[in-house]
């Protein structure tokens, strides 16, 4: 990452702390599952599509929402199992 990626990425997670405060954490967290590929989408050109929508999951808990995403991502249909999941896996 470059530094103008770290200062953006502080300056998104400082946004968002300030919401929770806001809000006295009182927040639902929700997550889109669909047109899911193995690079992001901010970026220019992003590989093909690899999955199928699965759907939008919903959480109190951000942390529980994330993992519950990776977990339906090793469970799902595998058409490219090594380019799916090999991000996923902690190194």
């Amino acid at each position: 990452m470059t530094a103008e990626q770290d200062d953006f990425l502080e300056s998104m997670a400082e946004a968002d702390e300030a919401v929770i405060n806001h809000m006295h954490g009182k927040m639902m967290y929700l997550n889109v599952m669909n047109r899911l590929s193995v690079d992001c989408d901010c970026l220019p050109n992003p590989s093909e599509l690899d999955m199928h929508d699965i759907g939008v999951l919903s959480s109190l808990d951000p942390v529980a929402l994330d993992q519950a995403c990776v977990d339906l991502i090793h469970i799902a249909p595998r058409r490219r199992v090594r380019h799916r999941t090999h991000r996923l896996t902690p190194r």
